[in-house]
């Protein structure tokens, strides 16, 4: 198991205050919407539109098993042009963060076993036949913070202009997200709360993951410093 995994896996065993509040927020959130399921159903069944239907297909794109993959291929192969480790790590970023959020998708839909709405409304634990957490939800997810970690954080250095840009992608990013969830309610494909869990999967995982990644890096640059010697510069490494 590599680092980022380790990472990702022991995380829950490490949080601090605000960590167990976010939990908390999370379970509480979840448990209002399966309370709410059924009212939030109908009304977007009696909004449902053929219009809203093809709006809302258009950024399910995010929810595809193939986007992910597909933005790392393009990170990757734009690694040779920009000659800058950095898109390298993004595709490594996207796979992962894709790959872990499908496995946890997967564990969940065991765990909490939901019918799909237009089928009925069963709930089973452990249980291999129903659909629980959204899978489209949480691929979607996956790649919002790692694109936003590896290209859209503002810098303290960045002009006005560049600032705009980076939070109106940051928001187009997240916005395609929701709407990927909310089509699979529109479609009557999956319920709040399963959609809900699975945007909170996807963003969850990809953060984690990133943050894993940065402290990699800082410890790496930890370990190496420029220090004076005679006669010039010299390159001074931290051993463990």
């Amino acid at each position: 198991m590599g680092r980022d995994a380790r990472y990702l896996f022991t995380r829950p065993f490490h949080l601090d205050r605000t960590g167990w509040m976010k939990v908390a927020a999370t379970f509480g959130t979840t448990a209002i919407l399966y309370a709410d399921r059924q009212l939030i159903r109908d009304l977007a069944q009696e909004r449902r539109t053929e219009s809203g239907d093809d709006f809302f297909q258009k950024p399910r794109l995010m929810g595809k098993g193939a986007f992910a993959p597909s933005l790392a291929l393009i990170s990757y192969g734009a690694s040779f042009a920009t000659h800058d480790d950095r898109e390298k790590e993004t595709a490594v970023l996207l796979l992962e963060s894709m790959g872990y959020s499908a496995l946890l998708v997967g564990v969940g839909q065991w765990v909490l076993s939901t019918e799909r709405p237009e089928d009925g409304d069963d709930i089973e634990f452990f249980s291999r036949r129903g659909h629980g957490v959204s899978g489209d939800a949480a691929l979607a997810a996956s790649v919002v913070p790692v694109l936003k970690n590896q290209y859209l954080l503002v810098r303290p250095g960045d002009g006005r202009g560049l600032r705009a840009w980076k939070r109106t992608a940051t928001g187009i990013l997240y916005t395609g997200a929701f709407l990927t969830g909310y089509q699979r309610i529109n479609n009557d494909k999956h319920w709040a709360p399963d959609v809900f869990l699975g945007l909170v999967t996807g963003f969850t995982v990809g953060q984690i993951l990133c943050d894993s990644h940065d402290q990699a890096r800082r410890e790496q640059e930890s370990r190496l410093a420029l220090t004076a010697v005679p006669g010039g510069i010299g390159l001074r490494i931290r051993l463990r």
